[in-house]
């Protein structure tokens, strides 16, 4: 049957209407597919490290950059023990990654910083530089500046660079890029400058909303940028780069530190801790005890070197002494900016309360897999608890004075090594003239432990059921 001319016009225009679109969508999405993705490669010292800060300067350049890009981070916390060894490495390793910019803005500190005479640092700062001219791409190197308030502590002041060199210092590396097109520099001297004097940075009003001061920016140590003053940092390179045509414009990235700390919040893990008494009123005052993972577990986890630094950072007040954290007041403790953590590394937290009551242990869960909301962690403190034992000869009966009886969780392994229990795992007491021992502020995880008496001939073990308030070993 023939089709009318009508007919055949229809079905050519609901052709068009069904694969047209189609036909679109695909050429955007090869267009999509052809987008280069800008590399850019971080190289330098603890600054660019994020040494204090919680964030390094890779991932703050990351927050700041909506095009496909790439980031090759061989910022180095310990660069001032290898900068000499380490440069070169990491000059071949941005040429074997093909990145398109290098961002240096500590990279010359500590070639230039040290025990040195002027004509020492002008040499280092010599090799500095050559050791980056294999790389025919453009290189962004910070100035070097006069720092003053630093802390002796973390750096002597015979090691600080003269005041009076810092000048002759930068002359002589604007001597060594003249012929070096591809390398600039970015006006970290400058910015240190005003900073210290007081006066307003260059630039300024173009990256923040508020004008920073040094104490904005520094941490305590004088060296070091707290997180605020890396974002500052990053913004203005991106700023500085925008500027120099090199690969970032207005459309593609964003100079503006509010606009960088909101996307960094946005990729953080972060839980908050909510302590409540028996009655369920919030905990006014309590002790959050952490358990938490060894060194050398973080070091063999599958993480990158970055979020491993990290980690180390944000668990090191967590660790300290092993004295856990005080709470006072009611609002919930809240434990931020931490790196995605592997199942691997397991932390957990109990809440202990001012009159002995002890929560459960809890996971911490940091990375929010079994919240669909708020990350938060409620920890409930329950009414110590006490346990009778009684210890009495398994051939007569009789109870047996003097000896001690000591509660162990069996759950941590603490059975092999008996000498190493912490005081929050165990409690401990000797039976009286009736072969009775009373252990006393056990927490309401009671039924997960054992009783041992250290020194018998074969290890004594008594499992406890829940609820169980009495128990008779026989030995």
């Amino acid at each position: 049957m023939l089709l009318s001319s009508k007919t055949y016009q229809f079905v050519f225009i609901c052709f068009i209407s069904l694969f047209l679109p189609l036909n679109l969508r695909a050429q955007e999405n090869g267009s999509r597919k052809e987008q280069k993705v800008i590399k850019i490669g971080v190289i330098g010292a603890s600054v660019s490290a994020g040494f204090g800060s919680g964030n390094n300067l890779s991932e703050a350049l990351s927050a700041a950059i909506h095009a496909p890009h790439a980031m090759t981070n061989l910022a180095d916390a310990l660069f001032f023990m290898k900068y000499m060894t380490k440069s070169p490495k990491d000059a071949q390793r941005l040429k074997k990654e093909k990145v398109d910019v290098v961002v240096g803005l500590d990279y010359l500190f500590w070639f230039a910083t040290g025990d040195k005479t002027l004509a020492q640092r002008k040499s280092h700062i010599t090799q500095a530089i050559e050791f980056l001219d294999d790389l025919n791409i453009p290189i962004v190197i910070g100035t070097i500046p006069a720092m003053k308030g630093i802390s002796p502590m973390m750096l002597p002041k015979r090691r600080i660079i003269p005041e009076k060199d810092v000048p002759i210092l930068n002359e002589h590396l604007n001597t060594l890029l003249k012929t070096r097109a591809n390398m600039r520099t970015i006006p970290l001297a400058q910015w240190i400058d005003c900073l210290n004097t007081g006066k307003k940075i260059p630039g300024m009003d173009q990256v923040s909303e508020k004008n920073l001061t040094k104490k904005d920016v520094f941490l305590a140590d004088g060296l070091h940028l707290n997180r605020q003053g890396l974002v500052f940092g990053a913004a203005m390179i991106v700023a500085k780069l925008q500027e120099m045509n090199l690969l970032l414009t207005q459309s593609n990235a964003t100079h503006k530190v509010e606009d960088i700390l909101k996307t960094l919040a946005k990729n953080e893990r972060s839980l908050a801790i909510m302590v409540l008494m028996p009655g369920g009123k919030l905990a006014k005052e309590a002790h959050l005890r952490f358990e938490l993972p060894k060194i050398r577990q973080i070091h063999e986890a599958n993480m990158t070197k970055s979020d491993k630094s990290k980690l180390f950072m944000k668990l090191r007040s967590l660790r300290k002494d092993n004295r856990g954290v005080d709470l006072k007041g009611e609002n919930p403790y809240q434990l931020s900016a931490f790196p995605t953590i592997p199942d691997s590394l397991v932390m957990r937290v109990r809440a202990e309360g001012p009159r002995g009551g002890k929560s459960p242990w809890r996971i911490l869960d940091l990375n929010g897999k079994k919240k669909k909301k708020k990350n938060m962690l409620v920890l409930k403190i329950g009414e110590p608890i006490s346990l009778v034992v009684h210890v009495v000869s398994r051939e007569t009966g009789e109870p047996i004075p003097g000896v001690q009886v000591m509660s162990v969780t069996e759950s941590q392994s603490y059975l092999k090594n008996l000498k190493k229990l912490p005081p929050s795992f165990s409690a401990k007491a000797n039976t009286n003239g009736k072969g009775v021992a009373v252990l006393t502020g056990l927490g309401p995880e009671a039924h997960e432990l054992s009783l041992t008496i250290p020194g018998a001939s074969k290890p004594l073990i008594e499992k406890l059921s829940p609820g169980q308030n009495s128990v008779t070993i026989k030995m």
